[in-house]
């Protein structure tokens, strides 16, 4: 036999009539006792400021509770103000920034089309220099002191300097 079932064996025998005269008692006086029960109950509702019964919120524990919160609430909204503010400046700071960049995405696209433009010229510039070139390789030459002479005034025309 347990230690457990050995005392509950011997110790309910004994409270065995503790418990049978409180039940005659409650039986016998059962208003009173419901008004004790209710008059305590209104008292720890509206006096007591902890919960300790059934986790039942108190008009007291309540109304700090209340505080509380309306302090939390005008934080929170000094804070909401706050960020609003931010908001705004963020917002203005983001849309000239975004006017920026259309710009310098304008600038790029003409660039872009004067890159390609230059590329063209370049390309053309280089076709003719080509061919200059060949011609100046592949030309006579003069072999003489007169004949170059000769040669750069027959050129002279064609000289741009």
């Amino acid at each position: 036999m347990g230690a457990f079932a050995w005392l509950f064996l011997t110790f309910l025998p004994k409270i065995e009539p503790f418990f049978t005269a409180v039940e005659n008692f409650i039986v016998a006086h059962w208003k009173g006792v419901l008004i004790v029960l209710m008059a305590s109950f209104i008292f720890y509702q509206n006096f007591s400021n902890t919960r300790f019964l059934f986790d039942i919120q108190t008009i007291p524990h309540l109304n700090a509770q209340l505080a509380t919160d309306e302090a939390q609430i005008k934080t929170l909204k000094s804070d909401l103000d706050i960020a609003a503010k931010a908001n705004a400046g963020l917002t203005t700071t983001i849309q000239n920034q975004n006017a920026t960049i259309n710009q310098e995405a304008v600038i790029s696209a003409q660039l872009q089309k004067k890159n390609a433009a230059l590329a063209t010229q370049l390309a053309t510039e280089r076709v003719a220099n080509k061919k200059k070139v060949s011609d100046i390789l592949n030309g006579q030459v003069p072999q003489s002191c007169e004949a170059s002479v000769q040669y750069l005034r027959q050129m002279e025309s064609k000289l741009s300097w």
